[in-house]
């Protein structure tokens, strides 16, 4: 939200941001009145296969990892699994660092992406049947 003073007159801004059932919300004929003033959309398409790679890169480097802890099947686990929605490969890398860190492994590799699949992706699938 943003409060900007304009000729003695406040302008109040609000940035609203959600997923496709946000936007389904918003279209609801209640919501009219809403949807008219809202003037801007964007959407964040999926990353593509190189893309998933530089973005699970900067994510670790912005995590403190200064070597590649991550193999490159691993790495295209991740795409595949995620079609590189960057909510769900967050998700997934978390609970592969996880599995990495129980199993006292320097390296995130196929083994504790099977294990994070199970925790990530499979339980969501079961919550949509």
């Amino acid at each position: 939200m943003t409060n900007i003073n304009f000729e003695e007159k406040n302008i109040f801004s609000v940035l609203m941001a959600g997923n496709d059932e946000f936007l389904q919300r918003v279209r609801l004929r209640v919501n009219e009145p809403l949807r008219q003033r809202i003037t801007c959309y964007c959407r964040l398409n999926p990353l593509s296969r190189n893309d998933t790679k530089e973005y699970i890169k900067c994510q670790l480097e912005t995590a403190g990892a200064h070597q590649d802890i991550i193999t490159e099947q691993a790495v295209t686990f991740v795409h595949d699994l995620t079609s590189g929605i960057p909510r769900l490969v967050n998700s997934l890398l978390f609970a592969a660092l996880e599995a990495a860190a129980e199993d006292d492994s320097q390296v995130i590799d196929l083994k504790h992406m099977n294990l994070a699949e199970k925790i990530v992706i499979l339980p969501q699938q079961e919550t949509y049947q």
